[in-house]
């Protein structure tokens, strides 16, 4: 059986906009496709949504296209999170068309990262080679709790950003990489659910007030966590090469809690993504938002490797006249 949803989405900024009442229509009917109720099957203009042979292990799977670009991602669900896949694919459908407009993404076809909707414990989020699969967590009554309903309206978008920076070499630092996602998270999570997107935000604000000692914003990324916390996962041999050289961290899949990190590093992580937000929102308020995505496709497309600091600060004297030391004081 195939369904078709369809999103009126908003014109790209180099064409004409609609006018305000069909721009209030699309907004309106994609945010009522992401607050939909198992059982519902809202239709979206633009957005397909059908069966797909691809199951994963022992779920079944739709494809959600956006079809003016041939973008897609897949859906998995369990048999007791059918109803809730259902009525929430259209929603995620809206999200990458929406995202792959705002960024000017020009890839054709591109395959997003997929959600999987489960009522149980859901691990195998990536394996090599795959894209990343983001678990919605599904309620006995079919229903989504506000940790699945956030996961959806402001986790997944954030991270399907992410899913384009990877896939058109982002080799950002991680300050710039977060704060161009939460920049175009904020731009458009309020069209997919303004209630979480609002909660998000002044949940952001609030740890930025909380926040304690400097957000050392350019080091973000870069913390180690304790020696200790590599220590208790190796062997014999690669604890004796860090005993013999302190600059020595092993190299491996390990895996790491906040207690394994400075307090103070982990309790400013929050404030660093406002933070980060407001580097490109100021540049955006200075310049136009134009400007700035024309910065970012600068970055990408000029350089292959890892993109350092000093290359943003180069950068953005070219593109605005401005120092990186300039654009972290407008910070306030």
């Amino acid at each position: 059986m195939r369904y078709l949803f369809f999103v009126l989405l908003l014109a790209a900024c180099s064409t004409p906009q609609p006018p305000a009442s069909i721009a209030s229509s699309a907004t309106d009917q994609a945010h009522a496709a992401c607050t939909a109720t198992a059982g519902e099957m809202p239709q979206l203009v633009g957005i397909t949504v059908s069966d797909d042979a691809a199951d994963f292990e022992d779920m079944r799977t739709l494809r959600v296209t956006d079809e003016a670009s041939g973008g897609f991602l897949l859906v998995h669900y369990d048999s007791g999170s059918e109803a809730m896949a259902r009525a929430t694919a259209a929603c995620l459908g809206a999200q990458i068309a929406t995202i792959g407009r705002e960024v000017g993404d020009e890839r054709k076809a591109a395959q997003w990262d997929s959600v999987v909707f489960t009522q149980t414990a859901f691990n195998n989020l990536t394996s090599p080679g795959e894209v990343t699969r983001w678990p919605v967590f599904v309620q006995d009554d079919s229903q989504l709790d506000f940790r699945s309903v956030k996961a959806i309206g402001w986790v997944i978008p954030h991270e399907q950003v992410h899913a384009y920076q990877a896939q058109n070499g982002f080799n950002f630092p991680r300050w710039l990489a977060e704060g161009h996602a939460v920049w175009i998270d904020f731009k458009l999570a309020d069209r997919f659910d303004p209630i979480v997107t609002a909660r998000q935000i002044a949940a952001r604000a609030q740890k930025a007030t909380e926040s304690e000692g400097p957000l050392k914003l350019l080091e973000w990324g870069k913390h180690q966590p304790r020696r200790e916390a590599y220590y208790r996962q190796v062997g014999d041999e690669e604890r004796a090469k860090m005993d013999a050289d302190l600059s020595y961290y092993p190299s491996g899949v390990f895996t790491f809690t906040d207690d394994d990190f400075e307090v103070e590093y982990v309790a400013n992580d929050q404030a660093r993504y406002l933070a980060a937000f407001r580097v490109l929102k100021g540049l955006e308020d200075r310049h136009g938002a134009a400007a700035v995505h024309a910065w970012i496709a600068d970055l990408v497309t000029s350089h292959n490797a890892p993109i350092s600091d000093g290359v943003v600060d180069t950068s953005l004297q070219t593109h605005f006249g401005e120092t990186l030391g300039e654009v972290l004081d407008n910070l306030g």
